[in-house]
Order: C-alpha cells, then structure tokens, then sequence
C-alpha cells in the first residue's frame, strides 16, 4: 500500500485527465513514472481499472484477484496440457494460485503480476514446440508482453532463460 496504491492512482488520475503517465511531480522532485515498469505506468489491467473506476482501493484488491485468477487458470490449462485429469489440474490451479509464493509475494504486487503468465507461457511454448501452430505463437507473445509490462523486468528475462533451456532440452 505505501508504494503500488499511490504510484497506480498517480497512472489513473494521468490517465483520466487525458494524459499518459509519464512524469509525476511528487515523488524525487519528480520522477519519470513511465520509465518504472512497477508503477504500472504501461499495464493494460492498470489502465482497465484506471479508466472503469479512477482505481480506488478496491480496484488494488480486484487487480490482484485477477492476477490470482490468471495464475490458477493458467496452471489448470498448463496441467491439462500435460496429461493430468480434470481433478488434479483443479488441485494444481489452486495449488499454484494459493502457493506461499503467490499469497506471500502480495506485498510484491509486481512479482504475482509477473509469476501468473508463466503458466500461460510455458503452455503456449510447448504447444509452439509441438505443432507450430501461428496461433499458440501470437498468444505467447501476447503473454510474454503482458508479463513484461505488468511486472518486475527480472522475471522476464529469467523466464526468457528458461524457455531457452526447456527448448534445448
């Protein structure tokens, strides 16, 4: 709260007085908000919630109950992917979406936003490596954009790096 909620209302009041957030003025005798991936400068789910709801407190909590979704549907999908029952693809999902990780790193806002497209990557990846299909590879440069610019830069390069040791070995 003491950094994400007033640097993402900052983005939303930009945002509803017709300008990109680029600069704010109150924070370092200014400081460019559009060069801090975690400020949420450039998420599109920031800026959903900015432009529907000029991003109350509550939209801080809806925006991480999306990501909690995202991360549980993706692992539920990832599962099914890789042979698992309806049943244990559920416990999966839930597993991942409620994991120490994910309810721990909440005060890490940028790290749940990052941590619930790895699933959807690593599907999508495989199904790229599998049968090549165009339609898994705009998807997983769908995903990997949007772990870029809804999270912490680190991830994606770490996640980078491991797609590129999954497709070696």
């Amino acid at each position: 709260l003491t950094y994400y909620y007033p640097v993402r209302t900052l983005v939303s009041d930009a945002l509803n007085n017709g300008e990109l957030p680029l600069w704010t003025p109150y924070i370092n005798l200014g400081y460019p908000l559009h060069a801090d991936f975690q400020s949420g400068a450039w998420n599109p789910i920031v800026w959903i919630l900015s432009l529907t709801t000029r991003y109350p407190l509550w939209a801080m909590h809806l925006e991480l109950m999306i990501y909690l979704s995202i991360a549980g549907y993706g692992m539920y999908k990832l599962s099914v992917s890789r042979g698992a029952s309806c049943w244990i693809a559920i416990v999966c999902g839930l597993s991942f979406e409620f994991s120490g990780f994910m309810l721990d790193s909440a005060q890490f806002f940028t790290a749940v936003s990052s941590a619930c497209w790895v699933p959807l990557i690593f599907l999508h990846f495989n199904k790229i490596l599998h049968s090549g299909c165009r339609k898994n590879a705009v998807l997983l440069a769908l995903n990997l954009s949007l772990l870029f610019l809804c999270g912490y830069p680190a991830f994606f390069i770490i996640t980078i790096y491991l797609l590129l040791f999954y497709a070696a070995s």
